[in-house]
């Protein structure tokens, strides 16, 4: 889900419904949710092409439809090491 700055103070950060923290300026708010969603979107992009290179047998999605192959496709980009 794709993070967002509370209405009020417009500087208090939100995934949905879900606080995440508060910021100690409406530009830094701006700055983090737009740096937060951009990666989301490119994840999701490069999500899609693994599936579409290794098959969708080879990644198993979750719950949440994409955090094992955006799990898997940092893991193939060197963004996060494999932890056993």
């Amino acid at each position: 889900m794709a993070w967002k700055v509370g209405r009020k103070v417009g500087r208090t950060l939100y995934d949905g419904d879900e606080l995440i923290g508060l910021m100690d300026t409406r530009e830094l708010a701006a700055r983090v949710v737009a740096a937060v969603n951009s990666e989301e979107v490119f994840l999701r992009e490069l999500a899609q092409h693994v599936v579409d290179y290794f098959g969708e047998g080879e990644l198993t999605p979750s719950a949440d439809g994409c955090s094992e192959l955006r799990d898997r496709a940092r893991e193939l980009l060197g963004l996060r090491k494999l932890t056993v």
